[in-house]
């Protein structure tokens, strides 16, 4: 007993000298082996219990213990669920009057890069995967849907592109080239340079991305996202010839001449016209793309922006 007393007395003095924390003698306890109870039992010494214990917990119900799965990969099916009840909502506030078509295009490159979605057409016939997002989302858009059974081919055939470069083994990730086009084209609109609609875009990255096993720069996506300068062209070349005409009718032109006959007049007035009609062009095609993005064909599209 005194050799016990003088061993323990040792143990938490050196645990003192250490720094670290130790319990008082008075209360140290030693762990036996065996322990016996007041009526003389045997009980289980302390392995056993842990042991005993490891048992219990296997036979615990499932709902008692805490959740294990949570590395688990994503299930496919539920996965696909989840990106369908996006569409639709995509397409219910199309109907509402928002700007929808830009985000289904960035969340269906999500999903291809995802795996849940493919170009690939099915082996026993039907649609494939663009047919049939593109047709949930039109369906969902009470608004539209009129105008966008007509140009269902047409956008499915678009959203296609989106998905194939979702697909793309050869891109590290596929949702950035997304994420930049997203960012540049803000920066683009920050500068007042006007660039495509979200929607047409996207699909012009992704025609051009894949043609390309290499990630387009930042340059070739703004040139994507660049509208055509046909119509800016043929303005500048009016306003020229507009120019020159009023000053050949008024006689301010440098070379003095002067032409006031009817039919000078009649010129320089329908090269005024000419000219106003290609100056509303700017409005006239940022309202076609957006109508475009809510799902109209382009002819449609025109049609409506020529009545307003």
């Amino acid at each position: 007993m005194t050799d016990q007393s003088n061993n323990l007395g040792l143990d938490f003095e050196s645990e003192l000298s250490a720094g670290i924390p130790a319990q008082p003698p008075e209360f140290t306890t030693q762990v036996d082996t065996t322990q016996v109870d007041t009526a003389g039992q045997m009980e289980l010494a302390p392995q056993e219990q842990v042991a005993e214990v490891a048992e219990v917990v296997d036979e615990a119900p499932a709902h008692s213990l805490p959740p294990t799965n949570h590395n688990q990969p994503a299930d496919p099916v539920q996965m696909r669920r989840d990106f369908f009840k996006d569409v639709n909502k995509f397409g219910e506030a199309s109907g509402k009057g928002a700007s929808a078509l830009g985000r289904l295009g960035l969340r269906s490159l999500r999903a291809a890069a995802d795996g849940i979605l493919s170009t690939a057409k099915p082996t026993a016939g039907g649609k494939d995967d663009a047919t049939l997002v593109y047709e949930a989302y039109a369906a969902m858009d009470s608004k539209h849907a009129e105008h966008t059974a007509g140009g269902a081919k047409a956008n499915a055939s678009k959203l296609r592109q989106i998905i194939g470069m979702g697909c793309m083994t050869t891109l590290s990730d596929p949702v950035a080239i997304g994420d930049r086009v997203v960012a540049l084209r803000e920066k683009m609109e920050g500068a007042d340079l006007k660039p495509k609609a979200l929607f047409a875009a996207l699909v012009d990255v992704a025609r051009e991305q894949q043609g390309s096993d290499v990630e387009l720069t930042d340059a070739a996506i703004e040139g994507c996202l660049t509208k055509t300068k046909a119509d800016k062209t043929l303005e500048k070349e009016w306003e020229a010839i507009t120019k020159r005409v009023e000053g050949l009718v008024t006689g301010e032109a440098s070379h003095g001449l002067k032409d006031q006959s009817e039919t000078a007049l009649k010129i320089a007035e329908l090269c005024a016209e000419r000219l106003k009609q290609y100056k509303n062009d700017g409005t006239r095609q940022e309202l076609v793309e957006a109508l475009m993005e809510k799902g109209y064909t382009r002819a449609q599209a025109e049609d409506i922006a020529d009545k307003k």
